[in-house]
């Protein structure tokens, strides 16, 4: 193509498409949208009364929360010294007020992350049993793939029969109950109260 060549129709198609549909393939980018959907969900799910935590949680969860409370608390503090120094201050050492301020204020902290916390470790529950529920599917269809690959194998002419132990016990359902109780054994529990 040259420069006085108009570009072709698919030249203006891709120039088009946003960013992510000309790096990425269909399949993926339709894992992203449905990545994106389940969080849009969770997001949705919380509750009012979450959701004005989870807003501040994430504002206040930056560097500059830190840097800025402790300019406030110097501040404070030399303010409050130079004050008794003089003879008024609101706040004379060994500052009653700041410890009660600085008291409250790590009591709202942890309140707030285990609420955060305990949203999230709910929706990566969900999580964790749709992506078991998917492990399980893709097992379920790999079996029956490998199983039908033998039969095809076994019913062509031209392919030599043989006997294949590794294929023929790729072709059994996963009894995942034992699998887990295989995994308890080997991995013994933390739990010292565990038999």
């Amino acid at each position: 193509m040259t420069r006085s060549d108009p570009p072709s129709v698919s030249a203006i198609e891709v120039e088009q498409q946003p960013v992510s549909a000309r790096v990425v393939s269909t399949n993926v980018g339709d894992n992203i949208e449905m990545v994106a959907r389940i969080h849009q969900q969770a997001q949705e799910q919380a509750s009012l009364l979450h959701r004005p935590i989870e807003r501040l949680f994430r504002a206040l969860a930056r560097p500059l929360t830190l840097y800025v409370l402790l300019a406030l608390l110097a501040c404070w503090l030399a303010l409050n010294t130079v004050l008794h120094l003089r003879g008024h201050s609101w706040d004379a050492p060994p500052f009653y007020w700041t410890q009660g301020a600085v008291s409250l204020l790590s009591l709202l902290t942890s309140l707030s992350v285990l609420i955060v916390q305990a949203r999230q470790g709910e929706t990566q529950d969900q999580r964790a049993r749709l992506e078991l529920q998917i492990n399980l599917l893709a097992e379920q269809k790999i079996t029956k793939l490998i199983a039908l690959v033998e039969e095809l194998r076994r019913d062509l002419p031209n392919v030599p029969d043989r006997q294949d132990a590794q294929a023929d016990e790729m072709q059994q359902q996963t009894d995942v109950g034992a699998v887990l109780d295989e995994l308890n054994r080997a991995i013994p529990s933390d739990d010292p109260s565990a038999p």
